[in-house]
């Protein structure tokens, strides 16, 4: 043998070397992909689920729960709010919660809103 076919030789076994390793590799990130890819599908089901049982515990819920946005408009009701005041979920969205507060309770409220906007909780009795 030659050392021209020998370097030949050689030259082909290295390439072959390195596509069995970028063969390797490529099955190894297809499998973390695939993996990654379930995971994401359960982590996005169990979202889901939750989703689905914190609406229904809003909903059915035997309190007026309200959200607002952060100048403090109502954002949503659930429907004991809407029992509770006769009004239709249509005519609070969008509208100022302050403005539905008594003038005696007004500071208190504000102050507790802005202490909600802030992420500190305050009891309100």
């Amino acid at each position: 043998m030659t050392s021209a076919f020998l370097t030949l030789l050689l030259s082909g076994l290295v390439a072959i070397i390195s596509v069995a390793a970028c063969i390797a590799v490529v099955r190894r990130r297809t499998a973390d992909v695939r993996a990654l890819t379930e995971k994401l599908a359960r982590e996005s089901e169990e979202h889901r689920e939750s989703e689905e049982r914190y609406r229904l515990l809003i909903k059915n819920a035997p309190n007026a729960i309200v959200t607002l946005d952060a100048q403090g408009n109502f954002t949503s009701i659930n429907p004991f709010c809407e029992t509770l005041t006769g009004w239709a979920r249509h005519e609070w969205i969008g509208r100022p919660f302050l403005a539905q507060v008594h003038s005696d309770d007004a500071a208190r409220m504000k102050a507790c809103l802005a202490d909600a906007l802030d992420g500190r909780m305050t009891p309100i009795e």
